[in-house]
């Protein structure tokens, strides 16, 4: 019978994998560079968030550091999607162009902090054995939100919290089979394809919040002084767009809670 992996193990694999994916954000990264370090490192945090919930004694941290970087991909990835979506929208033109100044400038500065980063040096002797008990309680506090979510109304602050529980969920559910540990109860009827589509809805979702944001707070700077009445238009069918993407969520959140949980989260 082969021998199961113990969190120490899993964990010095996974932090490895992602060392290397920093190593290829230099000289200058890409988009799917951006996308492969910034699931890794979701993964990565997944792990750690889980084993400090279920396990005792010392707990593993990932460096401040790291979620700082971590941010700064965030930043410049949000501000590609802006590119991609105002040439696709609206053309060539100064809104374009002021948006390419801003992924140049924001590529700048995560070489700069790049140069400043150190590799997660792994400490095996913070990774202890999980306890199912624990396992169980930490999967009832990632899905709690989802049961609130259809019970009252939700701030898109909070979708964007469900969303990163439930990754936090596909991740940790993927984890533990891997170190061959039992899904707890509470979590053993949810279907991968499920999550995986409410995340793309959410996902999605959030990219519209984002968007709607940075076009509502552009700087009154002369070369957009035109953009204003060009937007005011798209940002009135991006709010019709996802009043309809609401409500498709939370008629997802509540069947994939009733259909996936057993029993209820108060028990």
């Amino acid at each position: 019978m082969a021998t199961k992996p113990h969190p120490a193990a899993v964990a010095r694999k996974c932090t490895g994998k992602l060392n290397k994916l920093l190593k290829r954000l230099r000289p200058a990264s890409s988009v799917g560079c951006i996308h492969d370090f910034r699931v890794q490192f979701k993964k990565t945090r997944a792990l750690y968030r889980m084993v400090k919930a279920a396990s005792k004694g010392s707990k593993p941290r990932l460096p401040k550091s790291w979620q700082k970087f971590y941010r700064h991909t965030g930043r410049l990835r949000d501000v590609t999607l802006l590119v991609q979506l105002v040439d696709g929208k609206f053309g060539p033109g100064a809104l374009s162009e002021f948006f390419q100044l801003q992924e140049s400038a924001l590529e700048i500065t995560l070489q700069k902090e790049l140069k400043k980063m150190k590799p997660i040096r792994f400490k095996g002797k913070d990774w202890h054995e999980l306890d199912p008990a624990l396992i169980a309680v930490y999967f009832g506090s990632l899905l709690q939100p989802l049961d609130q979510s259809y019970h009252h109304a939700v701030t898109d602050k909070q979708l964007h919290q469900i969303r990163k529980n439930l990754k936090d969920l596909l991740y940790n559910m993927a984890w533990l089979k891997e170190m061959g540990i039992a899904i707890p109860a509470i979590a053993q009827r949810i279907e991968i394809a499920d999550i995986e589509d409410l995340l793309e809805q959410l996902g999605q979702y959030q990219n519209t919040v984002v968007q709607s944001m940075v076009l509502r707070h552009l700087p009154p700077i002369p070369a957009l002084h035109a953009v204003p009445e060009m937007i005011h238009a798209y940002l009135h069918e991006l709010a019709h767009r996802q009043s309809l993407m609401r409500l498709g969520i939370q008629r997802s959140l509540e069947h994939f809670f009733h259909l996936h949980t057993s029993g209820t989260l108060h028990e």
